[in-house]
Protein backbone atom coordinates (compact mmCIF):
# COMPACT_ATOMS: atom_id res chain seq x y z
CA UNK A 1 0.00 0.00 0.00
CA UNK A 2 3.19 2.54 0.12
CA UNK A 3 3.89 2.44 -3.11
CA UNK A 4 1.93 3.16 -6.76
CA UNK A 5 0.14 0.54 -8.25
CA UNK A 6 1.48 1.67 -11.44
CA UNK A 7 5.42 1.33 -10.82
CA UNK A 8 7.00 -2.12 -11.88
CA UNK A 9 7.76 -4.20 -8.76
CA UNK A 10 10.71 -6.88 -9.00
CA UNK A 11 11.83 -9.33 -6.90
CA UNK A 12 15.77 -9.67 -6.98
CA UNK A 13 17.81 -12.48 -6.24
CA UNK A 14 21.43 -12.24 -5.31
CA UNK A 15 24.40 -14.11 -3.56
CA UNK A 16 27.11 -12.97 -1.69
CA UNK A 17 30.09 -15.19 -0.53
CA UNK A 18 30.98 -14.51 3.24
CA UNK A 19 34.46 -15.37 3.60
CA UNK A 20 35.62 -16.69 7.03
CA UNK A 21 39.07 -17.61 6.67
CA UNK A 22 40.49 -17.54 10.13
CA UNK A 23 37.71 -19.32 11.22
CA UNK A 24 37.89 -23.23 12.21
CA UNK A 25 35.26 -24.42 14.30
CA UNK A 26 32.48 -22.33 13.28
CA UNK A 27 29.44 -24.53 12.70
CA UNK A 28 28.70 -25.44 8.59
CA UNK A 29 31.39 -23.67 8.06
CA UNK A 30 32.13 -25.07 4.33
CA UNK A 31 34.65 -24.75 1.12
CA UNK A 32 32.84 -22.24 -0.67
CA UNK A 33 33.29 -20.91 -4.46
CA UNK A 34 33.47 -17.68 -5.30
CA UNK A 35 32.35 -16.63 -8.73
CA UNK A 36 34.04 -13.14 -8.68
CA UNK A 37 37.62 -14.60 -7.99
CA UNK A 38 37.02 -18.23 -9.53
CA UNK A 39 38.57 -19.50 -6.21
CA UNK A 40 36.92 -21.82 -3.59
CA UNK A 41 37.07 -19.66 0.36
CA UNK A 42 36.41 -20.96 3.39
CA UNK A 43 32.85 -19.43 4.40
CA UNK A 44 29.15 -19.45 3.49
CA UNK A 45 27.18 -18.42 0.55
CA UNK A 46 24.25 -15.74 1.75
CA UNK A 47 21.11 -16.06 -0.73
CA UNK A 48 19.76 -12.90 -0.60
CA UNK A 49 15.46 -12.24 -1.95
CA UNK A 50 15.09 -8.62 -1.99
CA UNK A 51 11.86 -6.83 -3.53
CA UNK A 52 12.12 -3.26 -4.79
CA UNK A 53 9.56 -0.75 -7.52
CA UNK A 54 11.99 1.04 -9.08
CA UNK A 55 12.56 3.87 -6.13
CA UNK A 56 13.01 1.57 -2.98
CA UNK A 57 14.90 -1.71 -2.26
CA UNK A 58 13.95 -3.98 0.99
CA UNK A 59 15.45 -7.04 1.63
CA UNK A 60 12.75 -9.67 2.32
CA UNK A 61 14.57 -13.07 2.75
CA UNK A 62 18.09 -14.95 2.37
CA UNK A 63 19.52 -18.45 3.18
CA UNK A 64 22.81 -19.34 4.32
CA UNK A 65 24.16 -21.74 2.53
CA UNK A 66 27.35 -23.81 3.19
CA UNK A 67 28.00 -26.96 1.17
CA UNK A 68 25.59 -30.14 0.38
CA UNK A 69 28.98 -32.40 0.05
CA UNK A 70 30.32 -33.26 3.31
CA UNK A 71 33.79 -33.65 2.11
CA UNK A 72 33.56 -29.58 1.69
CA UNK A 73 32.38 -28.98 5.11
CA UNK A 74 35.03 -28.43 8.02
CA UNK A 75 32.32 -28.66 10.69
CA UNK A 76 28.81 -30.28 11.44
CA UNK A 77 26.03 -28.78 12.96
CA UNK A 78 25.76 -29.52 16.26
CA UNK A 79 24.27 -32.84 17.29
CA UNK A 80 22.13 -32.30 19.95
CA UNK A 81 19.31 -29.84 18.18
CA UNK A 82 15.75 -30.12 18.14
CA UNK A 83 14.45 -30.87 14.75
CA UNK A 84 11.50 -28.92 15.56
CA UNK A 85 12.98 -26.15 15.68
CA UNK A 86 13.75 -23.03 13.25
CA UNK A 87 17.25 -23.16 13.89
CA UNK A 88 17.29 -26.83 12.95
CA UNK A 89 15.28 -26.14 9.95
CA UNK A 90 17.61 -23.24 8.82
CA UNK A 91 20.46 -25.53 8.77
CA UNK A 92 19.40 -28.45 6.90
CA UNK A 93 17.96 -25.52 4.56
CA UNK A 94 21.72 -24.36 4.63
CA UNK A 95 22.59 -27.50 2.50
CA UNK A 96 19.93 -26.81 -0.31
CA UNK A 97 21.37 -25.72 -4.17
CA UNK A 98 21.10 -22.25 -5.08
CA UNK A 99 18.37 -23.34 -7.40
CA UNK A 100 16.22 -24.88 -5.03
CA UNK A 101 17.14 -22.13 -2.35
CA UNK A 102 16.29 -19.75 -4.81
CA UNK A 103 12.64 -21.47 -5.48
CA UNK A 104 12.07 -21.95 -1.61
CA UNK A 105 12.77 -18.19 -1.02
CA UNK A 106 10.32 -17.41 -3.92
CA UNK A 107 7.57 -20.11 -2.46
CA UNK A 108 7.73 -18.24 0.93
CA UNK A 109 7.18 -14.78 -0.03
CA UNK A 110 4.48 -15.42 -2.10
CA UNK A 111 2.66 -17.03 0.81
CA UNK A 112 3.64 -13.50 2.59
CA UNK A 113 1.79 -11.74 -0.09
CA UNK A 114 4.76 -10.25 -1.86
CA UNK A 115 3.63 -9.61 -5.26
CA UNK A 116 6.16 -8.66 -8.16
CA UNK A 117 5.77 -8.50 -11.84
CA UNK A 118 9.22 -10.56 -12.30
CA UNK A 119 12.23 -11.81 -10.93
CA UNK A 120 15.58 -10.03 -11.32
CA UNK A 121 18.98 -12.35 -11.32
CA UNK A 122 22.35 -12.74 -12.58
CA UNK A 123 23.55 -15.02 -15.33
CA UNK A 124 24.50 -17.95 -12.56
CA UNK A 125 20.97 -18.45 -12.04
CA UNK A 126 19.38 -18.19 -15.48
CA UNK A 127 19.52 -21.66 -16.06
CA UNK A 128 16.40 -23.68 -18.07
CA UNK A 129 15.42 -26.25 -14.46
CA UNK A 130 14.72 -23.01 -12.54
CA UNK A 131 13.68 -20.84 -15.22
CA UNK A 132 10.76 -23.36 -15.82
CA UNK A 133 10.45 -23.86 -11.87
CA UNK A 134 9.67 -19.73 -11.76
CA UNK A 135 7.60 -19.95 -14.88
CA UNK A 136 4.99 -22.40 -13.63
CA UNK A 137 5.17 -20.21 -10.42
CA UNK A 138 3.32 -17.48 -12.85
CA UNK A 139 6.78 -15.42 -12.67
CA UNK A 140 8.74 -13.89 -15.54
CA UNK A 141 12.26 -13.69 -15.42
CA UNK A 142 15.21 -10.97 -16.41
CA UNK A 143 18.61 -12.26 -16.27
CA UNK A 144 21.96 -12.60 -18.44
CA UNK A 145 22.47 -15.50 -20.38
CA UNK A 146 25.36 -17.43 -20.09
CA UNK A 147 27.04 -18.57 -23.60
CA UNK A 148 26.76 -21.87 -23.73
CA UNK A 149 26.06 -25.03 -25.65
CA UNK A 150 22.28 -24.83 -25.73
CA UNK A 151 20.04 -23.64 -28.07
CA UNK A 152 16.97 -21.08 -27.50
CA UNK A 153 13.72 -21.83 -29.68
CA UNK A 154 13.15 -19.06 -31.88
CA UNK A 155 9.56 -19.47 -33.88
CA UNK A 156 10.56 -22.85 -35.69
CA UNK A 157 14.54 -22.37 -35.33
CA UNK A 158 16.65 -23.46 -32.61
CA UNK A 159 19.40 -21.23 -32.46
CA UNK A 160 22.57 -20.56 -30.26
CA UNK A 161 23.46 -17.51 -28.42
CA UNK A 162 25.63 -15.67 -30.98
CA UNK A 163 23.04 -16.66 -33.56
CA UNK A 164 20.61 -14.96 -31.26
CA UNK A 165 22.30 -12.03 -30.65
CA UNK A 166 23.15 -11.45 -34.36
CA UNK A 167 19.67 -11.57 -35.54
CA UNK A 168 18.50 -8.88 -33.57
Amino acid sequence: SLTSATRVRAFIVDDSVLKRNRCKKAELLARVHDHTTGRFVRGYNMLTLGWSDGFSFAPIDFVMLSSAKLANRFCEMKERLSKRTQGYKRRMEAFSRKPDAVAALLDRALQLGFAADFVLMDSWFTQAPLLRSLMAKGLHVIGMIKDMKQRYQVGNKRMSLKELHAGL
